[in-house]
């Protein structure tokens, strides 16, 4: 299944598609369009962390995590039928960087092209980071990866 995200919107430091849509071949799952997309004040609950909860990304929580930085990145491959067509933009990832430094999983965020985030991610796949550290042990972590594909020099 390919899912696209389309008509992005920055809002609040973060990108909001105004539609997004599944297809599994060549068939459409889902096709959904957001019409408003509006903020959220700084003190509405909905972003306010739920004191209760733990996470994979803080094992010990209160101690911080110093996230370690790419020290080896693959550019990715840029599938030539999309530059023929015109076709670019920034794909925004989520990789998760195991203890070693070696990314283990990549999910799509945000994508202009459905193909561009698959290509992306493939290239993510092979990155290598520096440990990401937690009281001077290594830790699991979650990054966000962007990675932009342009037809400009």
């Amino acid at each position: 299944m390919a899912v696209s995200f389309d008509e992005l919107v920055k809002l609040q430091g973060r990108y909001f598609p105004r539609e997004v849509r599944a297809v599994e071949g060549a068939r459409e799952i889902i096709e959904a369009h957001a019409y408003t997309i509006e903020g959220l004040k700084a003190s509405d609950p909905a972003l306010l962390p739920d004191p209760a909860a733990k996470t994979v990304d803080d094992p010990k929580p209160g101690m911080p995590v110093v996230e370690g930085k790419p020290v080896h990145r693959v550019s990715p491959y840029y599938p030539p039928e999309l530059k023929a067509a015109g076709i670019e933009g920034e794909v925004v990832l989520q990789a998760t960087v195991a203890k070693d430094g070696k990314v283990r999983g990549v999910r799509v965020v945000v994508t202009p092209n459905a193909a561009l985030g698959e290509a992306a991610a493939d290239g993510v796949k092979h990155w290598t980071y520096a440990p990401s550290t937690q009281d001077g042990k290594p830790v699991e972590v979650k990054v966000l990866c962007r990675v932009i594909f342009s037809l400009r020099p």
